[in-house]
């Protein structure tokens, strides 16, 4: 099965059946509030495809790629898939990071309840962040600044209009930006790095 990349690109996977196992897992467990209700039926669609398209962005990084706000950790896990090393998935809620400790069961799959945790918090390491959802992107980089973390690269998937979060963002540090389009709904990927 093809995947288109950010760039326009494709990938290829062989064998997506831990993917589809996965979207299994949690649709079953959704009453959790994994993923959004609107989502559950199409998960590829909305997740899977929305993961993949990042796999060149990070497919010969060194640093620690963190899943921040994990939820039910489809992104992080479709990343793994595809042959990313490591993923730190970094989720608030414990029911959520209970599912995912649970499911997952992948030698490259390290959870952690609190951000600060994370290698981003040492300063001999460089962390990149995935941020899909609610967040705007001056809470994030607030986030980064207030705890003085290694971040060099945040990856923001975006469904609704970030121009003014970038602009609030960048009276906070400086930082350059690439915009791409998003597989799976109109909306962007934002890259910002520092």
């Amino acid at each position: 099965m093809k995947f288109r990349q950010h760039d326009n690109t494709f990938i290829e996977l062989q064998d997506i059946s831990n993917l589809n196992a996965l979207c299994l897992k949690v649709k079953e467990w959704n009453g959790l509030s994994l993923i959004g209700k609107s989502t559950e039926n199409d998960m590829f669609f909305w997740h899977i495809n929305d993961a993949l398209s990042i796999v060149n962005l990070l497919k010969n990084e060194t640093a620690e790629i963190i899943d921040f706000g994990a939820g039910s950790g489809i992104i992080g896990s479709a990343l793994i898939e595809c042959g990313i090393k490591k993923i730190n998935f970094v989720e608030r809620s414990q029911v959520k990071l209970n599912f995912i400790k649970n499911i997952l069961k992948h030698e490259n799959a390290y959870l952690n309840f609190d951000f600060l945790k994370t290698k981003c918090s040492e300063s001999d390491s460089q962390c990149i962040l995935i941020v899909k959802g609610v967040s705007d992107i001056d809470e994030i980089v607030q986030i980064v600044i207030k705890n003085t973390l290694n971040v060099k690269k945040i990856i923001f998937f975006k469904a609704n209009d970030y121009s003014y979060e970038i602009k609030k963002a960048s009276k906070l540090i400086n930082f350059s930006y690439e915009i791409f389009q998003r597989a799976s709904v109109p909306g962007k990927i934002i890259v910002i790095d520092f």
